[in-house]
């Protein structure tokens, strides 16, 4: 999941972060990198890398702050756009109320 959010994100990133170390290691365990699970992250190539168990990756702190940087402001753009269909269906029913008629209370005399 997060090598396919860098790989999909991979131009920005290149854009905004150096590229002289990989963005991230897979299949850590399987490599001289498996030191990293027991400590939580390694130094590589002067970069502080962060293991992430679920997917046995290392990944880049910078990188890791930009992605989940990316994220927040998507989540806040998605909160935005869920608002304003709210406030829109709320005028909406607003507007429906007015146009249904309104109930009429009239005194009715008997006649006795």
């Amino acid at each position: 999941m997060i090598l396919d959010e860098i790989k999909a994100h991979s131009d920005e990133l290149a854009e905004k972060l150096k590229t002289d170390a990989p963005f991230a290691i897979d299949n850590v365990t399987m490599t001289q990198f498996s030191i990293a699970r027991h400590y939580g992250g390694i130094s590589f190539k002067g970069y502080q890398y962060n293991y992430l168990d679920t997917e046995d990756i290392l990944i880049r702190q910078d990188v890791e702050k930009v992605l989940r940087d990316k994220s927040k402001r998507r989540k806040k753009e998605l909160d935005r756009r869920e608002r304003e269909k709210w406030e829109k269906a709320v005028q909406q029913m607003d507007l429906f109320d007015n146009e249904q008629p309104q109930p009429t209370t009239e005194n009715h005399q008997e006649d006795s």
